[in-house]
């Protein structure tokens, strides 16, 4: 490992089981990570710093990848900071609107906790926290492991990553399928959304997204993306 990353700093390690021996799952910071600075004291946060910074404020930011490891040889790396990268999880990245550089933001005292999400028999994946949009009313996390023999993130048919509150991954790992919904008024078009999320046959998660203009009648639900016409 020392071979690519020479000045490693490793913040938290756990020994996983593979299908053919144990191996190790770390957090490694490419380069020693500095601390979080764009982030104003609370008390003069901004709706959009409660977004960016909530749960983000202090961390530690820099490159930092989750590695697999056999007996210290590399076998993988996953890079971070790609999940600080859209619009819509912007925590520590975006601040005033504006675009900060590309890196992971992760607490310091952060350490993995191994969850068995797509009911492989095998604790082998962890959940980050890595925004509070829109609004701040919802907090995303999403799961990064061991997915069909290899590390990645649990991701949509489409490719991107599944990003969900933490109880939906906890509830996934307990019963095989969990859901977050997000309620905000007229701020969404007074669209209610939920994110249901479910274990499949091939070993990975499936999401599904639902959406209605009255939450409280269950039979109005729709499948797929809002149209809009709440707001009319």
């Amino acid at each position: 490992m020392r071979q690519r990353y020479p000045h490693a700093v490793v913040q938290s390690a756990v020994a996983i089981p593979l299908e053919q021996n144990v191996a190790t799952l770390a957090l490694v910071w490419e380069l020693p990570a500095s601390a979080e600075t764009r982030c104003p004291p609370e008390a003069q946060w901004s709706a959009w710093d409660q977004q960016s910074c909530a749960g983000f404020k202090d961390a530690l930011a820099g490159l930092a990848d989750l590695v697999l490891l056999a007996q210290s040889t590399l076998i993988q790396a996953f890079p971070l900071q790609q999940f600080f990268q859209h619009d819509a999880n912007p925590s520590g990245v975006e601040i005033d609107g504006r675009r900060g550089s590309r890196l992971a933001f992760i607490p310091r005292d952060y350490r993995l906790a191994l969850f068995d999400l797509n009911g492989d028999g095998r604790a082998s994946e962890v959940l980050f926290h890595v925004g509070n949009g829109p609004y701040a009313m919802l907090e995303h996390f999403v799961a990064v492991g061991i997915f069909r023999d290899h590390l990645e993130s649990a991701r949509t048919k489409q490719g991107g990553s599944i990003a969900v509150g933490l109880d939906a991954w906890l509830d996934l790992e307990r019963t095989g399928r969990g859901s977050t919904q997000l309620e905000c008024g007229a701020r969404c078009g007074y669209t209610a959304t939920r994110w249901l999320i479910e274990r499949n046959s091939q070993g990975l998660v499936d999401e599904r997204s639902f959406w209605t203009c009255t939450s409280d009648q269950d039979a109005t639900w729709k499948e797929g993306e809002p149209d809009g016409s709440c707001a009319r």
